[in-house]
């Protein structure tokens, strides 16, 4: 397999100054993977009072009958998808497309991500941002967070209950070629909670928006609320470059800056 997958990217990168489309077979079918984790006795899941960034962690990218093994060196993995390419090749998978790749969550998985000191960890659960097609494509990401946001179901509608990371400096963006049979793993916080109901995760990559099935999940009814923070002295509304770069594109419950919002569950 790993020896198929590294022939398939080395055909697509030398033939793509021919604007030759290229074509590996993918035959198998992605199936979730169990996570092999560490302890999860001193894990604790975020509490939240207010709408906050999505934290999203990027692990690593990962061939379909790969064993994931979380156990020992978290950021291994990151590490190793962060490789310096000839100016030429860089060029090639800055060509590649970012459609077609089908997002899976697993909330059932409890993954111990280590923060502060190697005695605490972030209770999270995984995304799988699966290459099921036959062609080479290129995800997008920045730093170790990715542009993502997770959204619940209040009543009839989803609205996010975090949002896309402040930018600061701009830098730090990167794509990352992903073979046929191949994917990137990342990990989304779980969250401490009055309200048990549908969830669904938001991804822009290149300008593509993706949006995973629901799955049953837990939030705080405050995470649809949205601090002053967001809202300038003379305007009291988001502006719709807000809603589309930071929440993907999901206006919040309120899009009012307001003291208290009526919840109807």
């Amino acid at each position: 397999m790993k020896t198929s997958l590294i022939i398939a990217f080395v055909v697509v990168l030398t033939s793509c100054a021919q604007k030759e489309e290229i074509i590996v077979v993918a035959d198998q079918k992605f199936e979730i993977p169990k996570i092999k984790v560490g302890s999860l006795d001193s894990s604790f899941k975020l509490m939240a009072d207010t709408m906050s960034s999505a934290s999203s962690m990027l692990v690593g990218r990962y061939g379909f009958d790969a064993e994931v093994d979380l156990t020992q060196n978290f950021g291994g993995a990151r590490r190793s998808i962060y490789q310096y390419y000839t100016d030429s090749i860089r060029k090639m998978i800055y060509e590649l497309p970012s459609d077609g790749f089908q997002i899976y969550v697993d909330y059932s998985q409890d993954i111990p991500v280590p923060i502060w000191n190697k005695e605490t960890t972030l209770n999270c659960f995984p995304v799988f941002v699966v290459n099921e097609t036959k062609h080479t494509k290129a995800f997008h990401g920045k730093d170790s967070y990715l542009f993502c946001t997770q959204e619940a179901k209040m009543k009839y509608n989803f609205y996010p209950v975090s949002h896309v990371p402040f930018d600061f400096c701009g830098h730090g963006h990167y794509l990352v070629p992903v073979l046929p049979q191949q994917y990137m793993l990342f990990l989304l916080p779980k969250y401490e909670g009055n309200m048990k109901t549908e969830m669904r995760i938001t991804l822009q990559m290149n300008g593509i928006l993706y949006r995973s099935k629901p799955f049953m999940g837990t939030v705080d009814s405050t995470q649809f609320l949205l601090s002053k923070f967001w809202y300038d002295d003379d305007e009291d509304q988001l502006s719709f470059g807000t809603i589309s770069h930071y929440f993907n594109g999901a206006p919040p419950l309120k899009n009012r800056y307001t003291q208290s919002v009526y919840m109807v569950y």
